[in-house]
C-alpha cells in the first residue's frame, strides 16, 4: 500500500514538474529584460522602434539599399508586403509593420499581423496564413549580431511598439535562413505540420532535367507535349499587361477553387482577402517583375497558369492550376512546371522552390527539403490559455496528416460541408502575350 502511495506521489510530482516546465517554456520571462545585456543585445536596445501604416512606405523601405542581399524571403519583397498590408484588414488582421531604426537608417523591418478575438491579442508574422515563408527583413550588419536571445528581445520590443500582445505565434519560419541557423526560431519551437520542397540546379538545363526527372517521366512528358502540339502551337507565356494578368489570375483562381473543394481541404481562394492579395501583388508589380504570372498556352487558349515569386537566384512557385476539362489528358500542369523549371534555369536561378506543402507531385521534381518551425510564447495568462488551445489544434492537424484514414475522413467531412465549388470556365483568349521562348 505504501509503495503504491509513493508511486502515486512520485507521478504527481513528475506531472506537476512537467506542467511547471511547460508554463516556463510558453511564458515570456520578464526577468530577461532586467539582466545586463550582451554587446549584441545592446545593439538591439539602441534601436528606435516605429510602427508604419502606409503600405507604399513599407514597399519603398523594404527595397532600400540598407538591406543588401538579406531581404528576408520571397514573401518579404516590397510589392508583396505592400499588397499584404492592404489586404490584411479583409482577413480580420491588422498590419503592424514595426521598424527598428539605427539612427535614421532602418536596421530591421518586422512585418507583423495582429488579430484580436474575444479581447485576446494574437501577434504573428503578417500574412501567416498565406505566406509560405515568414521572416523579418534584416540589414547585413544586424544579421551578423543576432542570436536566439537577441531575437527574443526583438519580439519583446516589437510587441511593446504596437501596444502589447497576449501571445505570439510565429509560423512558417525556415529553420535555416541565409545559409545559417535562423535565430528567430527561438522561444518554444515546434515543427510545422508540413515542410517545403525545392529543386536546386547544378549544370546546364539538359543536365538539370536528367538529374531532376527519371527517364520514364521525361519520356511521358515528351509524349504529352507532342500530343498537345497536334492541337495547336504550345508556348510558355509571361503575361505583362494588367488585363492579361487579371484574366490569367481569374482562370487560375476558378480552377484552384474547384480543385481544392473537390479534395476537401482548406480553400483560401474563397476568402476575398486572398483573391485581392493575388491581384494587388501581381498587377501592382508590373514592371518590377518580383511577382510574375505565367501560362501554358495552346494557340490562343490558356491550359495552365502559375504565379511565381522571383528573388535573387530564386524562383518560387506560389500557385499553379490547370483546366481540368481541356488540359488534364495532356498533363498540362506538369508541362507548365517543366517549362518553368527550364526558364528559371536559363535565367540563372539557382533554386526553384515549390513552397509549403508535402503534395505528392513535388516528389517528381524536387531534390531538397526545407524544414519549417513555428515558435510560440504567451505574454499574459489569457494569452497562455489561447495559445494552449491553438497548440491543441496544431497537434490534431498533425496527427490527421500522419493518418491516411483520419485525413480521408476529415477531408470527406469538409467536402460535405463546402460542396465541390463552381464550374471550371472555358479556356480564355488573351492578347499580346510575352512569349519567353
Amino acid at each position: 500500500m505504501d509503495s503504491a502511495l509513493q508511486r502515486a506521489s512520485s507521478l504527481k510530482s513528475a506531472a506537476a514538474a512537467s506542467i511547471k516546465d511547460l508554463i516556463s517554456d510558453l511564458f515570456y520571462d520578464p526577468e530577461i529584460a532586467r539582466e545586463v545585456p550582451t554587446a549584441e543585445e545592446a545593439a538591439i536596445e539602441r534601436l528606435r522602434w516605429q510602427v508604419l501604416a502606409d503600405p507604399d512606405v513599407v514597399a519603398a523601405l523594404s527595397s532600400g539599399p540598407e538591406f543588401g542581399e538579406l531581404r528576408g524571403t520571397a514573401f518579404q519583397t516590397g510589392p508583396w508586403l505592400a499588397a499584404l498590408a492592404r489586404s490584411a484588414t479583409l482577413d480580420e488582421e491588422t498590419a503592424q509593420i514595426v521598424v527598428g531604426l539605427d539612427g535614421e537608417v532602418p536596421a530591421i523591418i518586422m512585418p507583423l499581423g495582429l488579430r484580436v478575438k474575444g479581447g485576446v491579442r494574437r501577434l504573428s508574422w503578417l500574412g501567416d496564413t498565406v505566406n509560405d515563408y515568414s521572416a523579418p527583413l534584416l540589414s547585413p550588419k544586424l544579421w551578423e549580431k543576432l542570436t536566439p536571445r537577441s531575437a527574443e528581445t526583438i519580439w519583446r520590443k516589437a510587441a511593446a511598439a504596437i501596444g502589447g500582445a497576449d501571445y505570439i505565434v510565429a509560423g512558417h519560419q525556415p529553420v535555416r535562413l541565409h545559409g545559417q541557423a535562423n535565430p528567430f526560431v527561438c522561444f518554444n519551437a515546434i515543427r510545422e505540420v508540413e515542410s517545403s520542397h525545392a529543386a536546386r540546379f547544378a549544370g546546364e538545363w539538359p543536365e538539370i532535367e536528367r538529374a531532376l526527372l527519371s527517364t520514364a517521366t521525361r519520356k511521358r512528358l515528351k509524349e504529352k507535349r507532342r500530343a498537345l502540339e497536334r492541337v495547336d502551337n504550345v508556348s510558355l507565356n509571361l503575361f505583362r499587361t494588367a488585363s492579361d494578368i487579371r484574366n490569367a489570375l481569374d482562370l487560375l483562381i476558378s480552377w484552384k477553387m474547384q480543385q481544392l473543394d473537390a479534395r476537401g481541404v482548406s480553400n483560401p481562394f474563397r476568402r476575398e482577402s486572398f483573391v485581392k492579395l493575388l491581384h494587388d501583388a501581381a498587377i501592382g508589380d508590373v514592371g518590377q517583375a518580383n511577382v510574375r504570372v505565367f501560362g501554358l498556352c495552346v494557340g490562343d487558349q490558356i491550359y495552365a497558369a502559375a504565379v511565381i515569386l522571383v528573388g535573387d537566384g530564386h524562383w518560387l512557385l506560389y500557385q499553379t492550376a490547370h483546366d481540368a476539362n481541356a488540359g488534364k489528358r495532356y498533363s498540362s500542369g506538369q508541362l507548365l512546371i517543366l517549362d518553368l523549371l527550364r526558364q528559371a534555369a536559363l535565367s540563372g536561378a539557382e533554386v526553384f522552390d515549390f513552397g509549403f506543402g508535402d503534395d505528392s507531385y513535388k516528389q517528381r521534381f524536387c531534390n531538397e527539403t526545407i524544414e519549417l518551425a513555428k515558435t510560440v510564447k504567451a505574454l499574459t495568462p489569457r494569452g497562455f490559455v489561447a495559445l494552449m488551445a491553438e497548440l491543441g489544434r496544431h497537434h490534431i492537424r498533425g496527427r490527421l496528416k500522419q493518418s491516411a484514414l483520419g485525413y480521408k475522413l476529415a477531408t470527406g467531412m469538409r467536402r460535405m460541408l463546402t460542396g465541390t465549388g463552381p464550374e471550371v470556365t472555358r479556356p480564355a483568349q488573351v492578347s499580346k502575350w510575352g512569349n519567353v521562348r
